[in-house]
């Protein structure tokens, strides 16, 4: 990964050890005492990991087809860098954090914040439009107005 900032990586490997059991999630053991230490220090490092062999994976594919942008490439790289861990793979928190991270510490780390920032406001955007035709339909109807959907911000105690 090509570091934009070496120091804040470095910090951020400091504060999310490996595990005990080591530092590739293949030797991970199959049975995991979920609220042992070694499970915390596992779900941070792993969030590391992650992001670095997505930032590897996405600067693979960039060098392959240098026309495209990380936007191109950063789903089909999320995929591959996720499967990369296998039963560990990524929670919707652990990907936000991985953004952070890279948006931080990676070269190309503001181009995929403003990709992932646009991708997340469009999925709400269509949540929210969805919500508000349901609104007017129900208006017309006269019948009682559905709840916002979740993650629309306080539009929904506006309306």
């Amino acid at each position: 990964m090509a570091q934009l900032d070496p120091e804040k990586w470095a910090k951020n490997l400091a504060a999310n050890p490996p595990p005990l059991w080591g530092s590739d999630p293949e030797q991970w053991p199959a049975e995991i005492d979920y609220t042992g230490n070694d499970f915390g220090r596992a779900y941070g490092f792993s969030v590391l990991l992650f992001a670095e062999r997505w930032a590897d994976e996405m600067e693979r594919r960039l060098a392959e087809r240098p026309e495209l942008s990380v936007a191109d490439v950063a789903e089909a790289a999320d995929h591959t860098a996720n499967q990369s861990l296998g039963r560990f793979g990524m929670t919707g928190f652990q990907y936000g954090c991985a953004v952070s991270r890279l948006s931080h510490c990676w070269v190309r780390g503001d181009e995929l914040r403003r990709w992932h920032n646009l991708r997340t406001q469009r999925q709400r955007g269509l949540l929210l439009r969805r919500w508000v035709q349901a609104v007017a339909a129900h208006q017309l109807h006269h019948t009682p107005i559905p709840p916002a959907p979740e993650g629309t911000g306080f539009l929904g105690a506006v309306l």
